[in-house]
């Protein structure tokens, strides 16, 4: 199997051969994180209301715990994200759809180890949905016998 090489120039007279596979040949499994901060508004009508949130979610160029070595493509997004809720008694709707306000795309551990080796700055990109529309329905299905599931492990040994 050949290797794929690539020309990194440094500075404007020289070129360097860097091989790809001294930075990684192993896709990661990266960590992820999502953050919102915002506040709830009831109509007068019942079951209805609205919602404000602010929220921050990304992938980030290292990880919390294991190897930081595999490709990724590290970003963050913060975006305000309006929606409107209906709720009855065994049914919530829920409508929402955020609106990007900062993408940003920061230099994975590949870009890292390139910029170091070749002293030339590399950055990937990532990719960034133009919009985005949820629409979520939850049912809350009932008990119909509360006596099948026993109250505490107690009441399972008792009978």
């Amino acid at each position: 199997m050949k290797v794929k090489q690539f020309i990194a120039k440094k500075n404007s007279l020289k070129s360097t051969q860097i091989n790809c596979a001294t930075f990684t040949s192993k896709f990661s499994v990266p960590n992820q994180y999502a953050a919102q901060v915002g506040t709830l508004y009831f109509f007068n009508v019942k079951g209805f209301n609205l919602y404000l949130v602010d929220r921050l979610e990304g992938v980030p160029a290292s990880d919390l715990i294991g190897g930081s070595a595999g490709y990724r493509r590290p970003s963050y997004v913060i975006s305000f994200d309006p929606g409107i809720n209906y709720s009855a008694p065994n049914l919530t709707l829920s409508l929402n759809a955020p609106i990007a306000l900062e993408r940003n795309t920061t230099q994975s551990y590949l870009d890292k180890q390139k910029t170091a080796q070749t002293e030339v700055f590399s950055q990937s990109d990532a990719g960034f949905a133009d919009y985005l529309i949820n629409f979520n329905i939850t049912n809350r299905f009932k008990k119909k016998n509360k006596e099948v599931i026993p109250n505490s492990i107690v009441d399972f040994y008792k009978n």
